[in-house]
């Protein structure tokens, strides 16, 4: 292999890295906005618990 030839496959190689970096970076970025939806609490977390109890003459529950 020719010097030439060694500085052209080097530069490509580096040229393919760079492009990978890039590409899984992107994919790892949707990845990590999902999981941080995930664990951001959602409406019915930060409004508490809503209790219910049971009416005994008709059996339905209602809200407390």
């Amino acid at each position: 292999m020719s010097a030439v030839t060694g500085i052209v496959a080097g530069l490509v190689t580096a040229a393919g890295a760079v492009a990978l970096y890039k590409y899984m970076r992107a994919r790892a970025a949707g990845l990590r906005d999902k999981l941080e939806r995930a664990r951001a609490p959602g409406p019915e977390k930060r409004d508490g618990v809503i209790d219910f109890e049971r009416d005994p003459q008709t059996g339905v529950f209602h809200a407390k």
